[in-house]
């Protein structure tokens, strides 16, 4: 995959990303602590990545879901 294409997958897997956090906020807004941080939507976050990684093949430079979303 070229460069461009890669920056494009990279850009839009991390929109997808920001956009369920950002849904999982508003639609359960208990699930945030007071500190602002939400154990439950990293838990989705967590399980999201692994299921990405096992789907998408290994680069040789070492792509992998975490990379494409941290």
């Amino acid at each position: 995959m070229n460069a461009i294409a890669m920056a494009h997958k990279l850009d839009t897997y991390g929109r997808l990303l920001r956009q369920i956090r950002n849904d999982l906020r508003r639609q359960h807004p208990d699930w945030v602590q007071p500190n602002g941080q939400c154990p439950v939507c990293d838990c989705y976050e967590a399980r999201l990545l692994k299921l990405l990684d096992a789907s998408i093949p290994e680069e040789s430079d070492g792509n992998s879901a975490a990379m494409i979303f941290s």
